[in-house]
C-alpha cells in the first residue's frame, strides 16, 4: 500500500497536479502508518534474528560441554 501511494504521489507531482487538502491528509496519513508497519517488521526482525543467533550459540556451548 505505501509504495502505491508513493507512486501516486510521484505521479501527481510530476504531472503538475497538487492533491486537494483532505486528499494530502490521508495521503500523509498512509505514509505515516506505511511507515511505522515497516519499522515495527524490521524491529520483529531484528528480535527473531537475536534469538536465533542466541539459540545457535547456546546449542553450540552445549555440544562442547558434551
Amino acid at each position: 500500500v505505501g509504495e502505491v501511494v508513493q507512486e501516486v504521489s510521484a505521479e501527481l507531482s510530476n504531472e503538475g497536479a497538487t492533491p486537494v487538502p483532505s486528499d494530502e491528509a490521508a495521503l500523509k496519513s498512509i505514509r505515516q502508518v506505511s511507515e511505522a508497519t515497516a519499522e515495527s517488521v524490521r524491529s520483529l526482525q531484528q528480535s527473531i534474528l537475536g534469538r536465533r543467533q542466541q539459540e545457535e550459540q547456546q546449542e553450540e556451548q552445549r555440544l562442547y560441554k558434551e
